[in-house]
């Protein structure tokens, strides 16, 4: 009987898990990257550009106060969905494990294999197929 009890490792499957967490990240800093140049770059170009005097002060002021907010709030939300990437691929990666465990249990001869996937776990479609081809070979 196969034993169903809470994960506590949540990189089951660590090269498809660090793929999409690299990609999430990737996706991120990019979009980092087009946020902090919209942001701040009406200020930058106020600073280097021939402005007043006191609308450069005022400018300046800005970015200090951008700084200070802005990039705690951008480390946090990074963190954040990097967090929820590796939880959103483990409902992926848990039953990839547990599929290919089960399908070498079969490929060495045990046909009284049936798969059982959590019930928020994705590929539940796939294992009920798996089930039904082995429920055939019997």
């Amino acid at each position: 009987m196969m034993n169903f009890t809470k994960r506590k490792n949540y990189f089951i499957e660590k090269k498809f898990q660090t793929k999409y967490l690299l990609l999430t990240l990737l996706l991120l800093l990019f979009y980092t990257f087009i946020f902090i140049v919209v942001i701040f770059a009406p200020y930058v170009m106020t600073l280097y550009f021939d402005y007043p005097l006191s609308e450069k002060n005022e400018a300046a002021r800005a970015l200090l106060l951008l700084h200070s907010t802005v990039w705690p709030w951008i480390g946090g939300v990074i963190l954040f969905f990097c967090i929820i990437s590796i939880f959103i691929s483990h409902k992926v990666a848990g039953p990839l494990f547990r599929l290919k465990k089960s399908l070498k249990q079969i490929a060495q001869g045990d046909l009284n294999v049936v798969i059982k996937l959590r019930k928020w776990d994705d590929l539940k479609d796939l294992a009920d197929h798996i089930n039904v081809l082995v429920a055939e070979l019997r």
